[in-house]
C-alpha cells in the first residue's frame, strides 16, 4: 500500500492523486485486489481535504471516477480504461486559467515537492514563467514526475521546458527511463534517456501558437504520454 500516513508534509489531495496513480498502476497489470485497497486509500485522503481548498471539487470528482471503478470491480473483478482523448491546452496556462490543468492532475511545484523543488527550482528561470508538475506512475516501486515550464518570448515563441524529475524517497531515475518527444503527425523529434546516478533530466523547445506535441515516457514495457497544444 502506499500508507497515506507514511509522509505529512504532501497535501492529502496530493496523497490521494499517488494512491489513486498505484491503483491505476495495479489495474493495468490486472492486480484487482490491490488495485482496490490503492483506490480506498486514495478517497480515504481525498475525504480530508478541506471544502474550503482549491482543490476541494476536483478531489469529489476522483472520488466519484475511483467509486465507479470500484463499483466495477465489484461486480465484474475487471476494468479496462477507456482510451485516453484529452489535450493539455497551454495556451490555458498562459492566461493563468488551470481548471482543466486540476482536473488532468497538474499541480504547482509546492504541491508536488513541498519546500524541495530539486533542480527545477535552482535552475534559472523568468519571473513571468508558468510551471506545472505531475505524477507519472511506472509501477508500484517507481513514481517520477513530469514537470512543464512555459515561458513568452518577444517573437511571440513559447519556451518550453520539459523536466522529468524523481521524488523522495526515490533518489535516482532508473537508466532505462527513456524520454521521446513527438510532434503533431507522430514523428519523434528529439529521444533522451536518464543517465546513471541521475535524479533528473530535461528538454528544451520552442513552439507557437497553435503548435502541436506529445512527450512520451517509456519504462521497461510501460509507457505514458502526454499531448499538448499552444
Amino acid at each position: 500500500m502506499s500508507n497515506i500516513t507514511r509522509n505529512q508534509r504532501r497535501n492529502p489531495f496530493t496523497l490521494g492523486e499517488i494512491a489513486q496513480s498505484v491503483g491505476d498502476y495495479f489495474i493495468r497489470i490486472k492486480r484487482y485486489d490491490e488495485a482496490k485497497e490503492e483506490y480506498k486509500e486514495a478517497i480515504m485522503a481525498y475525504n480530508l481535504v478541506l471544502q474550503s481548498s482549491s482543490h476541494f471539487a476536483f478531489a469529489q470528482k476522483h472520488k466519484r471516477i475511483i467509486q465507479k471503478i470500484l463499483d466495477e470491480l465489484s461486480i465484474k473483478n475487471v476494468y479496462v480504461f477507456p482510451p485516453p482523448a484529452l489535450v493539455n491546452d497551454l495556451s490555458q496556462w498562459l492566461q493563468n486559467n488551470f481548471t482543466k490543468a486540476i482536473e488532468m492532475n497538474w499541480q504547482t511545484l509546492e504541491e508536488i515537492f513541498g519546500t524541495k523543488q530539486l533542480a527545477f527550482r535552482t535552475a534559472a528561470s523568468k519571473a513571468q514563467s508558468i510551471k506545472r508538475a505531475k505524477h507519472i506512475t511506472f509501477n508500484v516501486e517507481q513514481t517520477i514526475v513530469l514537470a512543464v515550464e512555459l515561458t513568452p518570448l518577444e517573437n511571440q515563441e513559447i519556451s518550453i521546458l520539459i523536466h522529468v524529475s524523481v521524488i523522495e524517497p526515490q533518489t535516482e531515475l532508473p537508466e532505462n527511463l527513456t524520454l521521446i518527444l513527438l510532434s503533431e503527425t507522430g514523428e519523434s523529434l528529439t529521444e533522451i534517456q536518464a543517465s546513471s546516478h541521475n535524479n533528473y533530466f530535461k528538454q528544451p523547445l520552442k513552439a507557437k501558437s497553435g503548435e502541436q506535441f506529445s512527450v512520451k515516457l517509456v519504462l521497461e514495457e510501460c509507457s505514458f504520454m502526454e499531448k499538448f497544444i499552444i
